[in-house]
Protein backbone atom coordinates (compact mmCIF):
# COMPACT_ATOMS: atom_id res chain seq x y z
CA UNK A 1 0.00 0.00 0.00
CA UNK A 2 1.39 3.39 -0.98
CA UNK A 3 1.75 5.46 2.03
CA UNK A 4 1.22 8.91 0.70
CA UNK A 5 -2.83 8.47 -0.57
CA UNK A 6 -3.41 7.05 3.05
CA UNK A 7 -1.80 9.25 4.71
CA UNK A 8 -3.86 12.37 2.64
CA UNK A 9 -7.15 10.30 3.06
CA UNK A 10 -6.71 9.45 7.19
CA UNK A 11 -5.58 13.71 7.35
CA UNK A 12 -8.73 14.92 5.48
CA UNK A 13 -11.18 13.41 8.05
CA UNK A 14 -9.19 14.53 10.47
CA UNK A 15 -8.84 17.86 10.10
CA UNK A 16 -13.14 18.00 9.36
CA UNK A 17 -13.52 16.46 12.67
CA UNK A 18 -11.09 18.51 14.42
CA UNK A 19 -12.95 21.56 12.75
CA UNK A 20 -16.61 20.48 13.76
CA UNK A 21 -15.27 19.84 17.35
CA UNK A 22 -13.71 23.40 17.51
CA UNK A 23 -16.66 25.06 16.61
CA UNK A 24 -18.89 23.23 19.25
CA UNK A 25 -16.46 23.52 21.75
CA UNK A 26 -16.66 27.71 20.93
CA UNK A 27 -20.50 27.77 20.60
CA UNK A 28 -20.73 25.85 23.80
CA UNK A 29 -17.92 27.87 25.62
CA UNK A 30 -19.80 30.99 24.38
CA UNK A 31 -23.06 29.20 25.65
CA UNK A 32 -21.46 28.85 29.59
CA UNK A 33 -20.13 32.41 29.61
CA UNK A 34 -23.81 34.07 28.40
CA UNK A 35 -25.66 31.39 31.47
CA UNK A 36 -22.72 32.64 34.42
CA UNK A 37 -23.23 36.09 33.38
CA UNK A 38 -19.17 35.99 33.01
CA UNK A 39 -18.84 37.93 29.52
CA UNK A 40 -16.20 37.28 27.08
CA UNK A 41 -17.99 34.77 25.25
CA UNK A 42 -15.74 36.06 22.48
CA UNK A 43 -12.81 34.77 23.27
CA UNK A 44 -14.02 31.19 23.25
CA UNK A 45 -13.29 31.24 19.23
CA UNK A 46 -9.83 32.19 19.60
CA UNK A 47 -7.35 29.47 20.02
CA UNK A 48 -4.71 29.98 23.33
CA UNK A 49 -7.22 33.35 24.65
CA UNK A 50 -10.42 30.35 25.04
CA UNK A 51 -8.01 28.99 27.85
CA UNK A 52 -8.31 32.13 29.58
CA UNK A 53 -12.05 32.05 29.42
CA UNK A 54 -12.30 28.99 30.79
CA UNK A 55 -9.79 29.82 33.84
CA UNK A 56 -12.49 32.49 33.99
CA UNK A 57 -15.38 31.00 33.81
CA UNK A 58 -13.80 28.04 36.71
CA UNK A 59 -13.09 31.43 38.83
CA UNK A 60 -9.61 29.88 38.73
CA UNK A 61 -6.30 31.39 38.60
CA UNK A 62 -4.82 32.23 35.27
CA UNK A 63 -2.08 30.45 36.18
CA UNK A 64 -3.59 27.22 35.38
CA UNK A 65 -3.47 28.29 31.35
CA UNK A 66 0.31 26.86 31.08
CA UNK A 67 -0.78 23.10 31.99
CA UNK A 68 -3.43 23.47 29.18
CA UNK A 69 -0.63 24.00 26.59
CA UNK A 70 1.36 20.96 28.03
CA UNK A 71 -0.25 17.42 26.57
CA UNK A 72 -1.37 14.88 29.21
CA UNK A 73 -1.12 18.11 31.90
CA UNK A 74 -3.67 19.77 29.50
CA UNK A 75 -5.99 17.12 29.94
CA UNK A 76 -5.82 17.03 33.65
CA UNK A 77 -6.25 20.78 34.14
CA UNK A 78 -9.35 20.82 31.59
CA UNK A 79 -11.00 18.47 33.70
CA UNK A 80 -10.46 19.78 36.59
CA UNK A 81 -11.42 23.28 35.21
CA UNK A 82 -14.47 21.73 33.87
CA UNK A 83 -15.49 20.08 37.15
CA UNK A 84 -15.76 23.84 38.64
CA UNK A 85 -17.83 25.11 35.78
CA UNK A 86 -20.33 22.29 36.33
CA UNK A 87 -20.64 22.35 39.71
CA UNK A 88 -21.32 26.71 38.97
CA UNK A 89 -24.07 25.66 37.00
CA UNK A 90 -25.58 23.65 39.43
CA UNK A 91 -24.53 20.23 37.80
CA UNK A 92 -22.28 17.38 38.93
CA UNK A 93 -19.07 17.97 38.98
CA UNK A 94 -17.44 14.91 37.10
CA UNK A 95 -19.82 15.92 34.06
CA UNK A 96 -17.69 18.52 33.66
CA UNK A 97 -14.65 16.54 34.48
CA UNK A 98 -15.31 14.77 31.00
CA UNK A 99 -13.66 18.24 29.35
CA UNK A 100 -10.53 16.28 30.09
CA UNK A 101 -11.80 13.58 28.08
CA UNK A 102 -10.32 13.49 24.46
CA UNK A 103 -13.34 14.05 21.89
CA UNK A 104 -16.06 13.23 24.44
CA UNK A 105 -14.75 16.49 26.33
CA UNK A 106 -15.75 18.48 22.87
CA UNK A 107 -19.85 17.49 22.86
CA UNK A 108 -20.47 18.50 26.64
CA UNK A 109 -20.30 22.39 27.08
CA UNK A 110 -23.49 22.44 24.39
CA UNK A 111 -25.45 20.33 26.96
CA UNK A 112 -23.78 21.57 30.36
CA UNK A 113 -24.57 25.21 29.06
CA UNK A 114 -28.41 23.85 28.12
CA UNK A 115 -28.93 22.07 31.51
CA UNK A 116 -27.17 24.77 33.36
CA UNK A 117 -28.96 26.84 36.26
CA UNK A 118 -27.16 30.39 36.48
CA UNK A 119 -26.06 31.02 39.83
CA UNK A 120 -28.70 33.40 41.50
CA UNK A 121 -27.07 37.21 42.13
CA UNK A 122 -25.64 38.27 45.42
CA UNK A 123 -27.24 40.95 47.45
CA UNK A 124 -26.91 44.28 45.69
CA UNK A 125 -25.31 43.03 42.90
CA UNK A 126 -25.91 44.47 39.40
CA UNK A 127 -25.99 42.02 36.25
CA UNK A 128 -27.73 41.25 33.25
CA UNK A 129 -30.59 38.14 33.11
CA UNK A 130 -28.74 34.82 31.97
CA UNK A 131 -29.11 34.18 28.38
CA UNK A 132 -27.30 31.54 25.91
CA UNK A 133 -25.19 34.03 24.21
CA UNK A 134 -27.13 33.79 21.04
CA UNK A 135 -25.90 36.64 19.72
CA UNK A 136 -22.15 36.76 20.42
CA UNK A 137 -22.71 32.90 18.81
CA UNK A 138 -24.62 34.73 15.68
CA UNK A 139 -21.88 37.31 15.72
CA UNK A 140 -19.03 34.96 15.67
CA UNK A 141 -19.97 33.13 13.20
CA UNK A 142 -20.83 35.60 10.83
CA UNK A 143 -17.07 37.17 11.38
CA UNK A 144 -16.61 33.44 10.21
CA UNK A 145 -18.27 34.06 7.14
CA UNK A 146 -16.64 36.97 6.35
CA UNK A 147 -13.47 35.83 6.85
CA UNK A 148 -14.49 32.80 4.23
CA UNK A 149 -15.92 35.09 1.90
CA UNK A 150 -12.69 37.00 2.03
CA UNK A 151 -10.43 34.24 1.58
CA UNK A 152 -12.31 33.58 -2.04
CA UNK A 153 -12.68 36.59 -3.06
CA UNK A 154 -8.14 36.65 -2.37
CA UNK A 155 -8.30 33.65 -4.71
CA UNK A 156 -10.36 36.16 -7.32
CA UNK A 157 -7.84 38.99 -6.46
CA UNK A 158 -4.58 37.33 -6.88
CA UNK A 159 -5.72 35.15 -10.33
CA UNK A 160 -2.69 34.23 -12.61
CA UNK A 161 -2.29 36.48 -15.15
CA UNK A 162 -2.74 34.82 -18.73
CA UNK A 163 0.72 34.75 -20.52
CA UNK A 164 0.34 36.44 -24.06
CA UNK A 165 2.01 34.21 -26.81
CA UNK A 166 4.33 36.99 -27.64
CA UNK A 167 5.52 36.75 -23.83
CA UNK A 168 6.09 32.85 -24.60
CA UNK A 169 7.66 33.77 -27.50
CA UNK A 170 10.16 35.73 -26.24
CA UNK A 171 10.89 33.20 -23.27
CA UNK A 172 11.63 30.71 -25.27
CA UNK A 173 14.85 29.62 -27.82
CA UNK A 174 13.52 30.39 -31.85
CA UNK A 175 13.68 26.86 -32.84
CA UNK A 176 10.62 26.02 -30.17
CA UNK A 177 8.56 28.93 -30.61
CA UNK A 178 8.99 28.54 -34.42
CA UNK A 179 8.29 25.18 -34.08
CA UNK A 180 4.93 25.84 -31.19
CA UNK A 181 3.78 28.67 -34.01
CA UNK A 182 3.34 26.07 -37.19
CA UNK A 183 0.54 24.19 -35.05
CA UNK A 184 -2.96 24.17 -36.81
CA UNK A 185 -5.96 25.21 -35.28
CA UNK A 186 -8.87 22.62 -36.38
CA UNK A 187 -11.53 25.07 -37.77
CA UNK A 188 -14.42 23.17 -36.93
CA UNK A 189 -17.29 25.60 -35.65
CA UNK A 190 -19.46 23.03 -33.72
CA UNK A 191 -16.58 20.41 -31.93
CA UNK A 192 -13.30 21.98 -32.97
CA UNK A 193 -10.41 19.49 -31.72
CA UNK A 194 -7.61 20.77 -29.31
CA UNK A 195 -4.35 19.73 -29.13
CA UNK A 196 -2.89 17.66 -25.82
CA UNK A 197 0.59 15.76 -24.75
CA UNK A 198 2.37 18.55 -26.30
CA UNK A 199 6.55 17.57 -26.30
CA UNK A 200 9.16 19.20 -27.60
CA UNK A 201 12.98 18.10 -28.33
CA UNK A 202 15.43 19.77 -29.30
CA UNK A 203 18.74 17.04 -30.75
CA UNK A 204 21.34 19.81 -31.23
CA UNK A 205 24.05 19.16 -33.52
CA UNK A 206 24.55 16.00 -35.35
CA UNK A 207 26.92 14.70 -33.70
CA UNK A 208 24.26 14.70 -30.53
CA UNK A 209 21.74 13.28 -32.12
CA UNK A 210 23.15 10.13 -33.39
CA UNK A 211 22.57 9.05 -29.75
CA UNK A 212 19.33 10.76 -29.41
CA UNK A 213 16.10 9.19 -27.89
CA UNK A 214 13.16 10.41 -29.86
CA UNK A 215 9.56 11.38 -27.40
CA UNK A 216 7.59 10.60 -30.17
CA UNK A 217 6.02 6.79 -31.17
CA UNK A 218 6.27 5.00 -34.18
CA UNK A 219 2.39 5.48 -33.37
CA UNK A 220 2.33 8.92 -34.06
CA UNK A 221 4.21 8.58 -37.16
CA UNK A 222 3.54 7.28 -40.67
CA UNK A 223 4.52 3.47 -40.77
CA UNK A 224 7.13 4.32 -43.46
CA UNK A 225 8.92 6.80 -41.28
CA UNK A 226 10.92 5.63 -38.04
CA UNK A 227 11.21 7.22 -35.18
CA UNK A 228 15.14 7.11 -34.59
CA UNK A 229 15.41 8.28 -38.44
CA UNK A 230 14.43 11.99 -36.44
CA UNK A 231 17.23 13.34 -35.02
CA UNK A 232 19.72 12.78 -38.01
CA UNK A 233 17.28 14.69 -40.45
CA UNK A 234 15.85 17.37 -37.84
CA UNK A 235 17.18 19.51 -35.54
CA UNK A 236 14.41 20.03 -33.56
CA UNK A 237 10.64 18.94 -33.30
CA UNK A 238 6.94 19.31 -31.65
CA UNK A 239 4.54 16.60 -31.32
CA UNK A 240 1.04 17.14 -30.31
CA UNK A 241 -2.62 14.98 -30.63
CA UNK A 242 -5.51 16.51 -31.44
CA UNK A 243 -8.68 14.96 -30.18
CA UNK A 244 -12.39 16.13 -29.75
CA UNK A 245 -13.45 13.60 -26.34
CA UNK A 246 -10.57 12.42 -24.59
CA UNK A 247 -11.40 9.20 -24.96
CA UNK A 248 -11.08 9.69 -29.10
CA UNK A 249 -8.14 8.23 -31.14
CA UNK A 250 -6.31 11.15 -31.72
CA UNK A 251 -5.10 12.85 -34.99
CA UNK A 252 -0.78 13.36 -34.15
CA UNK A 253 0.67 16.58 -35.67
CA UNK A 254 4.44 16.56 -35.50
CA UNK A 255 6.66 19.60 -36.86
CA UNK A 256 10.26 18.83 -37.70
CA UNK A 257 12.73 22.06 -37.37
CA UNK A 258 14.67 20.11 -40.68
CA UNK A 259 18.80 20.37 -40.81
CA UNK A 260 20.10 22.11 -44.17
CA UNK A 261 18.98 20.31 -47.00
CA UNK A 262 16.95 17.61 -45.41
CA UNK A 263 12.76 17.32 -46.50
CA UNK A 264 10.91 15.13 -44.73
CA UNK A 265 7.83 15.03 -47.79
CA UNK A 266 11.02 13.44 -49.77
CA UNK A 267 10.63 9.94 -47.28
CA UNK A 268 7.43 8.99 -49.70
CA UNK A 269 6.15 5.42 -48.73
CA UNK A 270 6.59 2.58 -51.70
CA UNK A 271 3.98 0.70 -53.56
CA UNK A 272 3.89 -1.97 -51.08
CA UNK A 273 3.55 0.09 -48.41
CA UNK A 274 0.56 2.02 -49.69
CA UNK A 275 -0.90 -1.18 -50.72
CA UNK A 276 -0.35 -2.72 -46.65
CA UNK A 277 -2.95 0.88 -45.20
CA UNK A 278 -5.74 -1.41 -47.11
CA UNK A 279 -8.58 -0.36 -48.98
CA UNK A 280 -8.42 2.78 -51.47
CA UNK A 281 -4.94 3.42 -50.53
CA UNK A 282 -3.21 6.09 -52.70
CA UNK A 283 -1.21 8.55 -52.50
CA UNK A 284 -1.59 12.11 -53.62
CA UNK A 285 0.43 15.91 -53.99
CA UNK A 286 -1.28 18.62 -51.80
CA UNK A 287 -0.07 22.44 -51.31
CA UNK A 288 -0.90 24.56 -48.67
CA UNK A 289 -1.05 28.36 -49.04
CA UNK A 290 -1.30 30.38 -45.29
CA UNK A 291 -2.34 33.80 -44.53
CA UNK A 292 1.26 34.97 -44.61
CA UNK A 293 1.91 33.68 -48.01
CA UNK A 294 3.90 30.99 -47.30
CA UNK A 295 3.71 27.32 -48.87
CA UNK A 296 3.87 24.02 -47.67
CA UNK A 297 3.87 21.28 -50.46
CA UNK A 298 4.73 17.44 -50.14
CA UNK A 299 1.86 14.17 -50.03
CA UNK A 300 -1.21 12.66 -48.88
CA UNK A 301 -1.51 9.09 -48.20
CA UNK A 302 -5.36 8.12 -47.84
CA UNK A 303 -7.09 4.65 -47.33
CA UNK A 304 -10.75 4.15 -46.40
CA UNK A 305 -9.89 4.39 -42.36
CA UNK A 306 -6.52 5.84 -42.26
CA UNK A 307 -4.47 9.62 -43.72
CA UNK A 308 -1.23 10.34 -43.18
CA UNK A 309 0.47 13.84 -44.63
CA UNK A 310 4.06 15.17 -45.22
CA UNK A 311 4.25 18.46 -45.84
CA UNK A 312 7.69 20.85 -46.45
CA UNK A 313 8.26 24.54 -45.99
CA UNK A 314 11.62 24.58 -48.12
CA UNK A 315 12.14 28.52 -47.10
CA UNK A 316 11.62 28.08 -43.27
CA UNK A 317 12.88 24.29 -43.34
CA UNK A 318 9.87 23.27 -41.23
CA UNK A 319 8.49 19.83 -41.74
CA UNK A 320 4.65 18.59 -40.81
CA UNK A 321 4.01 15.56 -40.14
CA UNK A 322 -0.02 14.20 -39.27
CA UNK A 323 -1.05 10.82 -38.36
CA UNK A 324 -4.66 9.88 -38.56
CA UNK A 325 -4.61 6.00 -37.65
CA UNK A 326 -7.21 3.96 -37.89
CA UNK A 327 -10.75 4.92 -35.45
CA UNK A 328 -9.10 8.38 -35.86
CA UNK A 329 -11.08 11.38 -37.60
CA UNK A 330 -10.27 11.66 -41.18
CA UNK A 331 -12.08 14.93 -41.86
CA UNK A 332 -10.60 16.29 -38.91
CA UNK A 333 -6.87 15.23 -40.50
CA UNK A 334 -7.77 17.00 -43.88
CA UNK A 335 -8.72 19.94 -41.83
CA UNK A 336 -5.12 19.84 -39.42
CA UNK A 337 -3.20 19.81 -42.71
CA UNK A 338 -4.99 22.59 -44.77
CA UNK A 339 -4.25 25.24 -41.75
CA UNK A 340 -0.86 24.45 -41.10
CA UNK A 341 1.36 27.48 -40.75
CA UNK A 342 -1.86 29.74 -40.09
CA UNK A 343 -1.88 31.69 -37.08
CA UNK A 344 0.25 31.53 -33.76
CA UNK A 345 -0.44 27.97 -33.77
CA UNK A 346 -0.30 26.17 -29.86
CA UNK A 347 0.30 29.65 -28.61
CA UNK A 348 -3.13 30.73 -29.46
CA UNK A 349 -4.01 28.51 -26.58
CA UNK A 350 -4.01 29.94 -22.82
CA UNK A 351 -3.14 27.04 -21.43
CA UNK A 352 -0.30 26.33 -23.97
CA UNK A 353 1.28 30.05 -23.94
CA UNK A 354 1.27 29.54 -20.18
CA UNK A 355 2.67 26.23 -20.29
CA UNK A 356 5.35 27.62 -22.35
CA UNK A 357 5.64 30.85 -21.01
CA UNK A 358 5.92 29.48 -17.39
CA UNK A 359 9.49 27.67 -17.80
CA UNK A 360 12.24 29.45 -15.64
CA UNK A 361 14.70 30.76 -18.35
CA UNK A 362 17.91 28.43 -19.14
CA UNK A 363 20.63 28.81 -17.17
CA UNK A 364 23.98 30.73 -18.81
CA UNK A 365 25.01 28.74 -20.88
CA UNK A 366 22.88 25.90 -21.32
CA UNK A 367 19.95 25.39 -24.12
CA UNK A 368 15.92 24.34 -23.26
CA UNK A 369 16.18 20.42 -24.23
CA UNK A 370 12.45 18.38 -24.24
CA UNK A 371 9.49 19.81 -22.83
CA UNK A 372 6.53 17.96 -21.83
CA UNK A 373 3.21 20.33 -20.79
CA UNK A 374 0.34 18.70 -19.60
CA UNK A 375 -3.16 20.69 -19.10
CA UNK A 376 -5.78 20.71 -16.77
CA UNK A 377 -7.66 18.44 -19.23
CA UNK A 378 -4.44 16.29 -19.29
CA UNK A 379 -4.59 16.64 -15.62
CA UNK A 380 -8.01 15.32 -14.96
CA UNK A 381 -8.16 12.88 -17.37
CA UNK A 382 -4.98 11.03 -15.67
CA UNK A 383 -7.05 11.54 -12.34
CA UNK A 384 -9.80 10.27 -13.70
CA UNK A 385 -7.72 7.00 -15.11
CA UNK A 386 -5.74 6.52 -12.02
CA UNK A 387 -9.03 6.35 -9.71
CA UNK A 388 -10.69 4.47 -11.93
CA UNK A 389 -7.71 1.62 -11.96
CA UNK A 390 -7.79 1.92 -8.17
CA UNK A 391 -11.28 2.08 -7.51
CA UNK A 392 -11.06 -1.55 -9.67
CA UNK A 393 -9.18 -2.83 -7.23
CA UNK A 394 -10.47 -5.38 -4.67
CA UNK A 395 -8.44 -5.01 -1.92
CA UNK A 396 -10.74 -2.46 0.43
CA UNK A 397 -7.67 -0.44 1.42
CA UNK A 398 -7.53 0.46 -2.33
CA UNK A 399 -11.16 1.44 -2.65
CA UNK A 400 -10.32 3.68 0.44
CA UNK A 401 -7.24 5.48 -1.23
CA UNK A 402 -9.93 6.06 -4.37
CA UNK A 403 -11.76 8.40 -2.47
CA UNK A 404 -8.70 10.59 -1.94
CA UNK A 405 -9.05 11.80 -5.74
CA UNK A 406 -12.56 12.88 -5.44
CA UNK A 407 -10.37 15.73 -3.22
CA UNK A 408 -7.48 15.72 -5.11
CA UNK A 409 -8.61 18.63 -7.29
CA UNK A 410 -8.10 20.60 -4.57
CA UNK A 411 -4.60 20.95 -4.28
CA UNK A 412 -3.77 19.96 -8.38
CA UNK A 413 -2.62 22.59 -10.61
CA UNK A 414 -4.13 24.01 -13.82
CA UNK A 415 -1.19 23.20 -16.13
CA UNK A 416 2.33 21.49 -15.79
CA UNK A 417 5.64 21.70 -17.16
CA UNK A 418 8.83 19.57 -17.37
CA UNK A 419 11.89 20.78 -19.14
CA UNK A 420 15.64 19.54 -19.44
CA UNK A 421 18.27 22.15 -20.01
CA UNK A 422 21.18 21.04 -21.87
CA UNK A 423 25.00 21.77 -20.87
CA UNK A 424 28.15 21.13 -23.17
CA UNK A 425 28.63 17.95 -20.27
CA UNK A 426 25.46 16.28 -20.06
CA UNK A 427 26.07 15.20 -16.76
CA UNK A 428 25.62 18.98 -16.07
CA UNK A 429 22.01 18.70 -17.37
CA UNK A 430 19.04 20.67 -15.14
CA UNK A 431 15.57 20.33 -15.19
CA UNK A 432 12.47 22.01 -14.18
CA UNK A 433 8.90 21.21 -12.92
CA UNK A 434 6.68 24.32 -13.03
CA UNK A 435 3.10 23.66 -11.82
CA UNK A 436 0.65 26.45 -12.46
CA UNK A 437 -2.21 27.14 -10.44
CA UNK A 438 -5.58 29.73 -12.12
CA UNK A 439 -4.18 32.04 -8.41
CA UNK A 440 -1.80 32.72 -5.58
CA UNK A 441 -3.91 31.30 -2.83
CA UNK A 442 -4.65 27.68 -4.79
CA UNK A 443 -0.85 27.98 -5.03
CA UNK A 444 -0.32 28.45 -1.47
CA UNK A 445 -2.69 26.41 0.10
CA UNK A 446 -0.56 23.59 -2.44
CA UNK A 447 2.25 24.89 -0.55
CA UNK A 448 0.90 24.29 2.33
CA UNK A 449 0.10 21.21 2.39
CA UNK A 450 3.73 20.28 0.54
CA UNK A 451 5.10 22.02 4.10
CA UNK A 452 2.86 19.90 6.54
CA UNK A 453 4.37 17.10 5.20
CA UNK A 454 7.77 18.52 5.01
CA UNK A 455 7.54 19.08 8.45
CA UNK A 456 5.73 16.31 9.79
CA UNK A 457 6.91 13.51 7.75
CA UNK A 458 8.29 11.30 10.44
CA UNK A 459 5.41 11.30 12.60
CA UNK A 460 3.45 10.77 9.33
CA UNK A 461 5.24 7.69 8.35
CA UNK A 462 5.38 6.41 12.38
CA UNK A 463 1.55 6.77 11.78
CA UNK A 464 1.20 5.15 8.18
CA UNK A 465 3.60 1.99 9.06
CA UNK A 466 2.08 1.34 12.12
CA UNK A 467 -1.86 1.47 10.55
CA UNK A 468 -0.26 -0.92 7.48
CA UNK A 469 0.87 -3.28 10.33
CA UNK A 470 4.32 -2.85 9.27
CA UNK A 471 6.58 -0.89 12.84
CA UNK A 472 9.55 -3.16 11.91
CA UNK A 473 10.15 -1.76 8.64
CA UNK A 474 9.62 2.20 10.40
CA UNK A 475 13.62 2.86 10.89
CA UNK A 476 14.23 1.35 7.15
CA UNK A 477 11.92 4.15 5.72
CA UNK A 478 12.86 6.94 7.56
CA UNK A 479 16.83 6.21 6.52
CA UNK A 480 15.38 6.74 2.78
CA UNK A 481 13.93 9.88 3.69
CA UNK A 482 16.45 13.12 2.90
CA UNK A 483 16.76 15.65 4.76
CA UNK A 484 14.88 19.06 3.79
CA UNK A 485 15.94 22.30 4.68
CA UNK A 486 13.97 25.78 4.73
CA UNK A 487 15.28 28.72 2.00
CA UNK A 488 13.76 31.89 0.97
CA UNK A 489 14.99 32.94 -2.45
CA UNK A 490 14.07 37.14 -2.07
CA UNK A 491 9.98 37.09 -2.05
CA UNK A 492 9.94 33.51 -2.15
CA UNK A 493 9.79 30.44 -0.14
CA UNK A 494 10.24 27.00 -0.35
CA UNK A 495 12.90 23.98 0.34
CA UNK A 496 16.18 22.69 -0.66
CA UNK A 497 17.21 18.49 -0.42
CA UNK A 498 19.22 16.25 -1.99
CA UNK A 499 18.34 13.15 -3.53
CA UNK A 500 20.33 10.29 -5.27
CA UNK A 501 23.10 12.32 -6.23
CA UNK A 502 20.57 15.33 -7.38
CA UNK A 503 20.14 18.37 -5.40
CA UNK A 504 16.58 20.20 -5.64
CA UNK A 505 14.65 23.34 -4.74
CA UNK A 506 11.43 23.50 -4.34
CA UNK A 507 9.68 27.38 -4.55
CA UNK A 508 6.26 29.30 -5.01
CA UNK A 509 6.40 32.23 -6.73
CA UNK A 510 2.51 33.89 -6.94
CA UNK A 511 0.62 31.56 -8.15
CA UNK A 512 3.29 29.29 -9.89
CA UNK A 513 5.16 26.38 -7.98
CA UNK A 514 8.49 25.25 -9.26
CA UNK A 515 11.09 22.56 -8.36
CA UNK A 516 14.21 22.63 -10.07
CA UNK A 517 17.00 19.85 -10.18
CA UNK A 518 20.62 20.31 -11.02
CA UNK A 519 23.87 18.42 -9.87
CA UNK A 520 24.90 18.45 -6.21
CA UNK A 521 26.94 20.98 -4.56
CA UNK A 522 26.97 23.69 -6.94
CA UNK A 523 26.12 27.37 -6.77
CA UNK A 524 24.62 26.85 -10.54
CA UNK A 525 21.20 26.00 -8.86
CA UNK A 526 20.60 28.32 -6.25
CA UNK A 527 21.67 31.02 -9.28
CA UNK A 528 19.28 29.58 -11.13
CA UNK A 529 16.48 29.55 -8.51
CA UNK A 530 17.38 33.25 -8.23
CA UNK A 531 17.09 34.28 -11.43
CA UNK A 532 13.75 32.47 -11.93
CA UNK A 533 12.01 34.12 -8.97
CA UNK A 534 13.36 37.28 -10.14
CA UNK A 535 11.87 36.54 -14.05
CA UNK A 536 8.54 35.60 -12.28
CA UNK A 537 7.99 38.15 -10.47
CA UNK A 538 8.26 40.53 -13.44
CA UNK A 539 5.48 38.72 -14.91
Amino acid sequence: MQLLPLVLSVLKYVVITAVALYFLIAIGLTMIAARLRSGGGWMAWIPVVNFFLLCRLAQSSFWLVLPLVIPVAGLIALGYLGARIARRLGQPGFVGALFGVPVIGALVPIPLALAGRAPALESGQAGQPSSLGLKTIAIALGVIAIASAGFIALGRMTRSKPVTAEQAVAALPQHTAGSLAVFPLDTDKVHPAKPSHVITQYFGSLDKAKSASVSVTKEQLPPWIAPASLPLSAGSLAAADYRVQPQDQPVTVVVLGMRTGESVAETVPTKQEIASLGMGAEATGIEVKTSSGETYRGYRVKSDDAAYYALQNTDSRTGVVISANKGADLAMAERLALGVGNGKGLLEYEEYAGSFGQLPPPPAGMDLGDVQTFTEADINQAVQELDKQIRSNEQMQNAAIGDLFAQARLILPSRVSVAEYNAARPEENVAAAVAGYSNARSAWVAMQTIGFFVKNSTSIIRTAMKAAGAEGDVNSVLAMVPAVESITIGDASGYKTTVEGMSGILIRQGGSIAVLFGPPNGPQLDAWAASYVAASAGK
